[in-house]
């Protein structure tokens, strides 16, 4: 049960970081999508991300600019297809115990889960 709730609760934090990556880019919160970006920035690229932090949140045109930096290094499906693999190895994991206690945990997982574009 260990491994089931270790990788069900990494898949939901990060579907839920790819629901929410921009209040969490507001709030200066690093999250897989946005380090998976940094990770495929070039320097240039990097700064203006760096920059685009810095500046104030609250208007569309950040919003914008933070997602179609997101998107350019797919950052957001990529996050969810790793999350997927957690999905997964929960799976595996519910899979060792008997059939009738995976039934509702297999459930609750497939539920939750979130499906990359």
């Amino acid at each position: 049960l260990y491994q089931f709730g270790l990788n069900l609760g990494m898949m939901e934090q990060i579907v839920d970081d790819c629901q929410d990556v921009l209040i969490d880019a507001q709030n200066s919160v690093w999250t897989l999508p946005m380090l998976y970006a940094l990770a495929g920035a070039k320097k240039v690229e990097d700064c203006r991300f760096h920059t685009l932090l810095s500046e104030p949140k609250a208007t569309s045109q950040w919003g914008n600019d933070v997602q179609s930096f997101l998107a350019e290094y797919d950052a957001i499906n990529w996050s969810l297809k790793v999350a997927e693999v957690y999905r997964s190895q929960a799976m595996a994991a519910l899979a060792k115990l008997p059939d009738g206690c995976m039934v509702e945990l297999e459930a609750y997982a497939n539920r939750h889960s979130y499906q990359p574009a």
